[in-house]
C-alpha cells in the first residue's frame, strides 16, 4: 500500500456546534462562530502539541481520524506534526471532539491527493463519530441535519439561519460525559411524545430561519432528553430562569451538556443574559456567538 504524506503544511479551522437544540434531539445541529484551529505538516515522527499530555498520544482523535481517511483512500498514513489551537471548551456540549475528527479526516484526504469534498468528509467523520448531529454542521456551517435511506445512503440537509440571532453560551467548569447523559434517558418513548417532538422540531427550523423569537420559545419544550439530562447539570434551572428573564427567546442544553445556550434576537438581549450569568456564575466561561455560515476551512 502506498504512503500518503502531506505535500505542504496546512491549517484547518472547524467551528463549534450546538447539537440537539431542545426538540431537535439527535437530529439538528447548529454551527457557531467559535472554532478550533489545527496546523498539520509532514514529519519524521508523530508529534502533537497544544493539548493536554493525556491527549497527545497515538490515540489522539485528529491523528486517528487522519489515519482512517488515508486507510479508506487506499493509503498508509505517514507521520505528521499536529498543533492544536483550541478555543472551544472541553467540558462538553460544543462539539470539540467533532472538530478534531473533521480536521483529521480533511487533512487525511488532502494528503491522499483527494479534494476534501464536504460529503466525503461527513461520510468518513460520521463513521468515526457514530452520529452526525455535530459533524454535519461543523462541515457545512449553518443549521444542519442528516439521515440515511433504507439502503444506508447518507442524506444531508442544511438551512440558513436569520442573521439577527445571537447565542449566549454558559460553560460550567464540569463535564457531562455523553455515555452518562445517554444512561439517564428513557429506554422507550410513547408515540404521542414522538409526535410532540417531531412537529416542534419542524417549527424550530422555521423559527431559526425566519428570526421568529415567539415561535422559537413556543416550540422548544422537549420531552425526550432535557427533563432527564438537566439533572446532571446543577446550574440548569437557575441559568434558564436568568436567560429568559434577560430577554432570551429560548434556552436549551447544548449537546449533552454541560454547556447551556440562550438564543436571543439582538445583541442587547444576548449581552443582558451574559451579564446576568456573570453575576450569578462569575467563574464560568461565557460567550456571545453568531451562526457560522462557512463550516470547516482549509488553508
Amino acid at each position: 500500500m502506498s504512503t500518503a504524506r502531506l505535500p505542504r503544511p496546512i491549517d484547518i479551522t472547524v467551528p463549534a456546534t450546538s447539537a440537539n437544540m431542545g426538540v431537535g434531539f439527535d437530529v439538528l445541529g447548529l454551527a457557531l462562530s467559535l472554532s478550533n484551529r489545527f496546523h498539520l505538516e509532514a514529519a519524521d515522527d508523530l508529534s502533537i502539541t497544544g493539548c493536554d499530555e493525556c491527549f497527545a498520544g497515538e490515540d489522539n482523535l485528529v491523528w486517528t481520524s487522519y489515519q482512517k481517511a488515508c486507510e479508506l483512500s487506499g493509503f498508509d498514513a505517514a507521520p505528521v506534526s499536529i498543533h492544536i489551537n483550541a478555543s472551544i471548551p472541553l467540558t462538553g456540549g460544543l462539539g470539540s471532539s467533532s472538530t478534531c475528527i473533521v480536521a483529521g479526516v480533511a487533512a487525511g484526504l488532502f494528503a491522499c491527493g483527494r479534494e476534501a469534498d464536504p460529503s466525503r468528509v461527513i461520510e468518513i467523520a460520521n463513521a468515526i463519530e457514530g452520529h452526525p448531529d455535530n459533524v454535519v454542521p461543523s462541515v457545512l456551517g449553518n443549521l444542519a441535519s442528516s439521515c440515511t435511506t433504507d439502503d444506508e445512503e447518507l442524506i444531508i440537509v442544511s438551512w440558513p439561519v436569520d442573521a439577527r440571532w445571537r447565542f449566549a453560551l454558559l460553560c460550567p467548569p464540569y463535564a457531562v460525559r455523553t455515555d452518562k447523559a445517554r444512561m439517564v434517558l428513557p429506554k422507550e418513548v410513547p408515540h404521542r411524545v414522538v409526535e410532540w417532538q417531531s412537529s416542534r422540531c419542524l417549527a424550530l427550523v422555521r423559527a431559526l430561519g425566519e428570526g421568529d423569537g415567539e415561535l422559537l420559545g413556543a416550540v422548544l419544550s422537549d420531552r425526550i432528553h432535557e427533563p432527564f439530562r438537566k439533572q446532571l447539570i446543577p446550574d440548569h434551572d437557575r441559568a434558564k430562569k436568568l436567560a429568559l428573564e434577560g430577554g432570551a427567546s429560548g434556552f436549551w442544553i447544548s449537546g449533552s451538556g454541560s454547556a447551556l445556550l440562550a438564543a436571543c434576537l439582538s445583541d442587547e438581549a444576548a449581552e443582558a443574559v451574559s451579564a446576568a450569568w456573570e453575576r450569578e456564575f462569575p467563574s464560568y466561561e461565557r460567550f456571545i456567538l453568531e451562526t457560522n455560515t462557512q463550516g470547516f476551512e482549509i488553508e
